[in-house]
C-alpha cells in the first residue's frame, strides 16, 4: 500500500467526465525516489530503457509541481477518458500535456492528446519529448523538454 501521506509518492486521482466521454474511476501513482527502487532492483534509469519512460514523464510532472508551488502557477491534473486515451497532465483545464521520452514522436504515440483535441476541451496540446527541435503534428505542438520547460517557467502558459 502506498502512503502518499509519509512522502513516499503522490498520486493522480481519475479524472473529470467530458461532454463526449465518461472518465474512468482510476488513478495512478508517482513516486518520488524512482532511482532508489530502480537501484535496488538492479535496474538502472538509462535513454532507452523500460524504466527511462516512467521516470521522464516523473521529472516532468515534478517540474510541473514545482512550478504550481513555487512560482503561484497552474493546477495540474490528470485528464484520462472511459475509452483508456489520456493526456499525463492538464494544466488548468486548457492545456493539455504528454510527455514521452522518445527522440522521434509518432501520431499514434499521441492518440491521447488527438481524442482531447476532438472534444476541444483545452485550447493547447503539447508533448514534451526528446525531439531535437519543434515541431507539429496536427494540433499537437511536440517540443523539447527544455524549450517547455522555459517556456513554463517564462509563464507562456498561464492562459
Amino acid at each position: 500500500m502506498v502512503r502518499a501521506r509519509r512522502g513516499n509518492g503522490i498520486g493522480r486521482p481519475s479524472g473529470v467526465p467530458s461532454q463526449q466521454r465518461e472518465a474512468p474511476a482510476w488513478s495512478k501513482w508517482y513516486f518520488f525516489g524512482i532511482g532508489v527502487a530502480s537501484h535496488l532492483q538492479g535496474r538502472p534509469v538509462r535513454p532507452r530503457t523500460a524504466e527511462f519512460g516512467p521516470a521522464f514523464e516523473t521529472y516532468g510532472l515534478r517540474e510541473l509541481l514545482c512550478h504550481r508551488d513555487y512560482a503561484k502557477g497552474l493546477p495540474v491534473s490528470p485528464w484520462p477518458s472511459a475509452s483508456g486515451f489520456e493526456a499525463d497532465f492538464v494544466l488548468a483545464d486548457h492545456t493539455a500535456i504528454e510527455v514521452r521520452a522518445k527522440a522521434n514522436v509518432s501520431d499514434r504515440e499521441l492518440r491521447g492528446l488527438l481524442v482531447l483535441g476532438e472534444e476541444k476541451m483545452v485550447k493547447r496540446l503539447i508533448c514534451v519529448s526528446l525531439e531535437p527541435r519543434a515541431r507539429y503534428l496536427g494540433d499537437v505542438t511536440i517540443l523539447p523538454y527544455r524549450e517547455f520547460l522555459d517556456a513554463l517557467w517564462a509563464g507562456e502558459y498561464r492562459r
